[in-house]
């Protein structure tokens, strides 16, 4: 196959992962398309001069990834792309408020709460002075259409006060924020960007690093007072996501 995968010296990637890798540029690249039934393990093994084990190691990557799923007494075969998710970007648009409208679901897992100062980019977009004290919240979401999401909120601790014993049933950040204090918020700013996952994004994403991300940054302020309320981040996977921008107030 003219591959040599990285071997497992000190820091070197895993050699599973070096062959998924391989395959998943192969697949990308058309010399396996849509449809087509992969090499049996023990082919790949041959090809590759490594054991079945390893082989099924990072096949098992690709399928948990989408890019190829198993026909049972038949073996591994491409899988056909499904179209791109297409989330609206508006002033007030949400993962609960588009739910709503387009009839999917999400499942929210609250992965983590936690006091900490202001990042100095979090204080830049908040109006923080420096050191102030921030709730960090990471949460995973998944579509009732296989999308998953992981977000990173700060809010200012001082306009949240209580936050944290109101989370143990997060659903919806922006409905609990209405019915605890009587905040709708409203997008501000935003930046679209894409690059590589981080470790932390690749493992909660259950993807590999070279695996393009799409990342959504946003600032939220009160509809009432214009007070800054939160500042986000959101990465899913680049190769089936997208975001629709409309300039006329909510709507698309």
């Amino acid at each position: 196959m003219g591959v040599t995968p990285s071997g497992n010296t000190p820091g070197a990637v895993p050699l599973y992962l070096s062959i998924a890798r391989f395959l998943q540029e192969q697949i990308e690249t058309g010399v396996y398309p849509a449809g087509r039934k992969l090499p049996s393990e023990h082919e790949l093994g041959r090809s590759f001069g490594v054991n079945r084990h390893t082989v099924h190691r990072a096949i098992e990557v690709l399928a948990q990834q989408g890019i190829v799923c198993l026909e049972r007494g038949k073996g591994f075969f491409v899988a056909r792309r499904k179209k791109p998710c297409v989330h609206g970007l508006t002033a007030t648009s949400t993962f609960t408020l588009e739910a709503r409208r387009t009839g999917k679901t999400y499942s929210t897992q609250l992965l983590g709460v936690e006091v900490v100062d202001a990042p100095e980019q979090v204080g830049e977009h908040l109006g923080l002075s420096s050191g102030e004290s921030v709730l960090r919240l990471r949460i995973l979401r998944r579509g009732s259409d296989s999308s998953v999401y992981f977000s990173t909120s700060y809010l200012p601790e001082r306009r949240v006060p209580g936050l944290r014993k109101s989370l143990s049933q997060l659903s919806s950040l922006h409905d609990l924020l209405q019915a605890r204090y009587g905040f709708t918020l409203r997008r501000v700013w935003a930046q679209i960007g894409a690059g590589y996952p981080t470790d932390e994004e690749a493992l909660i994403l259950n993807i590999i690093s070279t695996v393009p991300v799409v990342r959504l940054e946003s600032t939220w302020v009160t509809e009432q007072e214009g007070l800054l309320i939160e500042y986000s981040e959101t990465c899913c996977r680049a190769d089936s996501h997208k975001y629709r921008v409309s300039f006329e107030p909510d709507k698309f």
